[in-house]
């Protein structure tokens, strides 16, 4: 009996397998290309470990910029825009992102320490286009806007 099915062998042959098909799907949640970015990671687990350093440090960026009401809207604008950048980062930057989990031990979140922060902060200002930067300040400031012209109304 042959098999229909035939498991693939690596994680590249999934992400493969994954990025031909052509409807939607939950698995990889969109970031198929962000993985493939990331070969040298070992495994699921740090590029897990990698991407939320990424996140938490936009949101400490953005916390730092004191928005308010307006921080969420700024967030929810940023994570994507710095994760599309990160699909095809140089390799300067690939290497430092790298350098900044490299050797922490598997599975636990890696910690955002000052000095991490300062270079995902150097990481993110020499990635984001200036239109990102653009796009997150008027998100920021509608919800702002959202929230005042609420009074008004209420």
């Amino acid at each position: 009996m042959s098999n229909l099915n035939p498991i693939p062998q690596s994680v590249a042959d999934i992400l493969d397998a994954e990025a031909e098909v052509t409807a939607p799907m939950l698995a990889g949640v969109g970031q198929v290309g962000w993985m493939k970015t990331w070969p040298q990671l070992a495994t699921y687990s740090h590029y897990a470990q990698l991407k939320s350093l990424v996140l938490r440090g936009v949101a400490a960026v953005l916390k730092d910029c004191n928005l308010g009401a307006g921080y969420d809207a700024a967030l929810d604008c940023a994570k994507p825009l710095i994760m599309e950048r990160l699909t095809q980062p140089s390799t300067d930057i690939q290497n430092r992102l790298l350098k900044l989990v490299e050797g922490e031990p598997f599975g636990p979140k890696v910690e955002l320490t000052a000095e991490r922060l300062a270079q995902l902060k150097v990481i993110f200002k020499e990635t984001l286009l200036s239109e990102d930067w653009q796009a997150i300040a008027k998100a920021a400031a509608a919800e702002v806007q959202h929230q005042v012209l609420d009074l008004m109304v209420a």
